[in-house]
């Protein structure tokens, strides 16, 4: 019974942390939609590891 509150607490901050990933992502996608940026993702974390951005110069 001791460990229900904090295993309660810890499920609600993880659950947190796993829908912020997504928010992310969808942040990350809108951002290279408007500024026409080139991304790399890494594909074991799914996180970014490359932002690039076209000089203009032809």
């Amino acid at each position: 019974m001791r460990k229900t509150l904090p295993l309660s607490v810890a499920f609600v901050f993880y659950s947190f942390v796993a829908f912020a990933q997504n928010t992310r992502q969808r942040d990350i996608d809108a951002f290279i939609a408007q500024t026409g940026a080139v991304a790399t993702t890494d594909k074991a974390t799914n996180s970014l590891n490359f932002l690039g951005f076209q000089s203009g110069r032809h």
